[in-house]
């Protein structure tokens, strides 16, 4: 039988490290605990029944580098809390830069991995909670943060097909 998952997430959102040009800033690689990000980055949807490409504004993970631009307005909701402050692109870090955390082990996954052909979760609070290695086709799981004591949804999953990709000794 599917389960329905409800997961959370830290709330606070990423900002950005160091300053760049014409208004944008850059955040590294992060090394810390789990953040938010709002996001723009290239996808599909659905719209009126017809599948359509282009770009996405979505609430997610991505732990590696971005390219961060102040949002100007901010305007504040009173059910939950305030608008994304800042704009994260993400940037495929190069390979160099991979082997370099990866040789220090100082850096953070992403997961939820929601970037190319398919959504990937493979890895967050699976140790902890076994069952989570285990789920159903057809299972949801909901992301989300809790801000102002209220469940925010950032990403949705619904489990088309759960593949054991490895024998993992917890």
């Amino acid at each position: 039988m599917p389960s329905i998952i409800q997961f959370f997430h830290p709330g606070p959102e990423h900002g950005y490290d160091s300053c760049m040009m014409n208004g944008k800033y850059f955040k590294n690689w992060n090394t810390t605990a789990h953040r938010r990000k709002f996001m723009l980055n290239e996808g599909s949807y659905i719209e009126n029944n017809v599948r359509k490409e282009g770009e996405l504004l979505f609430w997610g993970e991505w732990e590696p580098p971005s390219i961060v631009e102040k949002l100007d307005r901010q305007i504040y909701c009173s059910q939950y809390g305030k608008n994304p402050e800042f704009l994260h692109t993400p940037v495929l870090p190069s390979s160099e830069l991979i082997r370099k955390y990866q040789k220090a082990y100082c850096y953070q996954n992403t997961d939820p991995f929601v970037f190319g052909d398919r959504f990937i979760y493979a890895i967050c609070m699976q140790k902890a909670y076994k069952d989570l290695r285990k789920l159903k086709d057809g299972s949801l799981i909901f992301f989300g943060s809790c801000v102002k004591r209220r469940f925010v949804i950032d990403t949705v999953f619904v489990v088309k097909k759960s593949i054991h990709y490895l024998n993992l000794s917890y």
